[in-house]
């Protein structure tokens, strides 16, 4: 049995990805989504409309709050699949596909579900396994003296720690 992908961050409650893609990333076209972020937003987005259309039946008013919640929606499913197609390296114009009768939609369905690239791709880092930021982290080896005793010099130059031949 394949084993799942190791995380180098704890997993996010749902509620604080919906919040985050809502707030934070509303359209926000760049960068890659995961698929965990995906799924979660839009079955947040199919459980409300759910509620809204089973009460909305003969009450104008909820019915016009479908329509809100739908319309508030539309721009953040957007940019989310679009997000989700660059975490497998694709442009966001393969959302495109979908548009072929039957075929596209399925292949568009896969996609969504494929497994993001590893590393960083050309559309940004990997949202599972992201890019350490700062400063190296200090080497405390083999006890022999770093030529280089600036932590914060990422150049490579200084020869790094001497070891013995």
């Amino acid at each position: 049995m394949r084993k799942a992908p190791s995380r180098d961050l704890p997993p996010v409650p749902a509620l604080e990805i919906v919040r985050g893609v809502l707030r934070d990333r509303y359209a926000d076209f760049s960068g890659r989504a995961s698929r965990r972020e995906y799924w979660v937003f839009v079955g947040f987005y199919l459980l409300g409309m759910a509620f809204l259309k089973s009460f909305s039946r003969g009450i104008p008013a909820l019915a016009f709050a479908q329509m809100v919640f739908f319309l508030a929606f539309l721009v953040p499913l957007f940019a989310l699949a679009v997000r989700r197609l660059h975490d497998i390296d694709r442009p966001g114009w393969w959302m495109l596909v979908a548009a072929v009768p039957v075929l596209g939609t399925f292949a568009f369905l896969f996609m969504l579900c494929a497994e993001g690239s590893r590393g960083r791709n050309r559309f940004g880092p990997d949202p599972l396994r992201p890019e350490r930021v700062g400063p190296p982290k200090p080497y405390y080896g083999d006890g022999f003296d770093d030529m280089n005793d600036d932590p914060a010099n990422e150049s490579g130059s200084g020869g790094g720690p001497i070891r013995p031949r």
